[in-house]
């Protein structure tokens, strides 16, 4: 009796054994085989917080994926100002998953330096195919091109066309013709004028945009053309065209606001029409160019894609069919854009479109590209907020301490 207990005993220590080696099998197996499925999918970190902008991005990837052979494409959409970041925590943490980002032009030197990218080998095709050759001048580093234009989404002047013929307005074509007409728009309850603030480099953009246009840059700022931009802006917000609130808003956020009325005219990328076209404005939209007082008011913001240094070896195939003209269209009239790539023309589509969108190119200025950007805007952006919130702020005081800075960063740059 003893031993048959003992051989039941043993059985059962026997089964248990194999189970448990059983299920660690069936663990091991699972983790693999995700690991696998992992391995089959294209990663993309997109900044892109729209949803229309989030949707054609993904029926571009299905259309990819559905071809035989072709892996999956997951997107990954992250705030702009966040993409840096995340790749920094990314790569301290051995966490590489991602194959390839899309980020703002004014951001892609900064990621070129810091060694994320690989260096891609453009054929004349493709390099061609940008209309403007000096959208290339953000994607290169030492002659090498580490990245490809992908949009173009210059910053634009939106305003509401019942206020503005109500007060027998016409579109500013001056800085100080756009004081005005935000003096004459003023109503109680209702902002002037919006500027998005939250982000740094939103706001450095449109100070960038007010300095050049009056003739100055980032080299002399503490003359007469930066000292008037930071006088131009204090004197907007004491005059309560712009409101102080405006710092805590994303361009998002403030066109939400402006489609809900409650703001006249902003001052916002051209791909905020998509969002107005799809909401329920208040009133009937207009938009134009923003005032060009010497220089010129375009610069061709936009974002660059690029692709990782341990990115999957099919990529660069997904790249390649991302640019290609009929999804370069597809981009176009979801996003209400510019392209960057010639025979993709701006699409006119519903009732909020600039008219005159494909002369932009023809007036854009070249846009200087730093690798010290980052450094920069948060600089910029902190001499903007001390002279909208500090109401003792001296403007020429501001202009050098922030012209200091920025001069530094460029040297260091």
């Amino acid at each position: 009796m003893k031993i048959k207990k003992m051989l039941i005993v043993l059985a059962g220590i026997v089964l248990i054994a194999f189970l448990w080696i059983y299920l660690r099998f069936l663990g091991s197996h699972k983790i693999e085989k995700e690991k696998e499925m992992e391995a089959e999918a294209i990663s993309v970190m997109a900044p892109y917080e729209v949803k229309q902008y989030q949707t054609v991005l993904k029926e571009i990837g299905e259309a990819y994926s559905q071809k035989s052979g072709n892996k999956k494409i997951e997107f990954e959409f992250i705030p702009e100002e966040n993409i840096k970041k995340e790749l920094l925590l990314r790569n301290l943490n051995k966490k590489n998953e991602v194959d390839m980002v899309i980020c703002a032009n004014t951001l892609m030197p900064e990621l070129i330096r810091m060694g994320f990218f690989q260096e891609l080998s453009v054929d004349q095709n493709t390099h061609q195919r940008v209309r403007q050759q000096t959208l290339w001048n953000s994607v290169k580093e030492n002659g090498k091109i580490y990245g490809i234009p992908f949009t173009c989404d210059p910053y634009v002047l939106f305003y509401r066309k019942d206020r503005m013929e109500e007060k027998n307005l016409k579109c500013p074509e001056t800085w100080d013709e756009f004081e005005k007409c935000g003096k004459s728009m003023q109503k109680l309850g209702i902002k002037s004028i919006g500027i998005p603030g939250r982000r740094e480099d939103d706001f450095s953009c449109i100070f960038r945009i007010m300095l050049y246009s009056s003739g100055g840059n980032f080299l002399s700022m503490d003359q007469e053309a930066g000292i008037q931009t930071f006088e131009r802006i204090q004197r907007m917000v004491r005059q309560n065209l712009i409101d102080r609130e405006m710092i805590n808003y994303t361009p998002k956020d403030l066109a939400v606001e402006f489609a809900e009325g409650k703001i006249n005219m902003m001052i916002n990328q051209m791909s905020m029409s998509a969002l107005l076209r799809e909401s329920d404005a208040a009133s009937e939209i207009g938009v134009s160019r923003l005032p060009d007082d010497v220089a010129g008011s375009i610069f061709l913001y936009g974002e660059n894609v690029g692709i990782m240094q341990d990115a999957d070896s099919q990529t660069k195939e997904f790249l390649e069919f991302l640019i290609r003209k009929e999804n370069a269209e597809k981009i176009v009239n979801e996003m209400g854009i510019l392209s960057p790539f010639i025979n993709v023309a701006y699409a006119k589509t519903g009732e909020v479109y600039l008219e005159d969108g494909e002369e932009l190119f023809k007036d854009a200025k070249t846009m200087e590209t730093y690798a010290t950007w980052t450094r920069m805007s948060e600089d910029i952006a902190q001499g903007m907020y001390e002279i909208i919130e500090e109401y003792r702020a001296d403007p020429k005081e501001t202009a050098r301490g922030v012209h200091d800075k920025v001069r530094i960063s460029i040297m260091e740059g």
